[in-house]
C-alpha cells in the first residue's frame, strides 16, 4: 500500500486531534499517556483520524522517558528525530535542533519542504504558529503549557 504525503491541513488536524485526546486523558481521566511519539499514533486510512496507542505503558517500561514534545515537531518537519540527529553534527535530539534553529532565526528550516513548496500562502504562518506551540511544549516541565492550553492554541491556528 503506497502512503501519500500528509498535507498541511492533515497535519494540523492530526495535531489538534491528538492534543484533544491528550487533554481528555490528562484532565478528564487523570491518565498520562507517558509515551507519545509518532509511532504510537495510528491514522485511519479513510479520514486520517489519529488513534492513540500504548497509553500509560510507560508505567511498566524500565526506561520511562516521555516524548510528547516531539510529536508536533515531527508533524512540522516530516522526519523523525533519528533522521535529524544523524544529519546534523552536534545535535543531540530533535528538540535541540528545533530550539537551535529558532534561536538563530532559521525556523523555516524546521519545516517539511513539501509543505513550504505549496501554493497555500497561509502555510508559512500556520507552520510558524504550530512551531511556537511545539517550542513551548519542549520547555522545562515547570514552564510547559498544560494539554488544555496546547489543544486551545492549536485549535486557533487556521488555514
Amino acid at each position: 500500500m503506497k502512503l501519500r504525503s500528509l498535507s498541511l491541513d492533515d497535519r494540523l488536524r492530526i495535531a489538534v486531534n491528538v492534543a484533544w485526546c491528550l487533554n481528555y486523558l490528562h484532565n478528564e481521566r487523570a491518565i498520562p499517556h507517558g509515551n507519545l511519539k509518532s509511532t504510537n499514533i495510528l491514522l485511519e486510512p479513510q479520514n486520517m483520524n489519529p488513534l492513540l496507542t500504548d497509553c500509560s505503558l510507560h508505567r511498566i517500561l524500565t526506561s520511562a522517558g516521555t516524548a510528547e514534545q516531539v510529536l508536533n515537531a515531527e508533524l512540522l518537519i516530516g522526519k523523525s528525530s533519528p533522521e535529524i540527529v544523524s544529519a546534523d553534527p552536534g545535535v543531540v535530539d530533535l528538540t535541540d535542533w528545533e530550539r537551535l534553529l529558532s534561536e538563530e532565526n532559521r525556523s523555516s528550516e524546521c519545516f517539511d519542504k513539501l509543505l513550504m513548496d505549496t501554493t497555500n500562502v497561509k502555510a508559512p504562518r500556520v507552520l510558524d504558529e504550530m512551531l511556537q506551540v511545539a517550542l513551548r511544549c519542549i520547555l522545562p516541565a515547570s514552564e510547559r503549557p498544560d494539554m488544555k492550553t496546547v489543544f486551545e492554541d492549536l485549535s486557533t491556528v487556521a488555514l
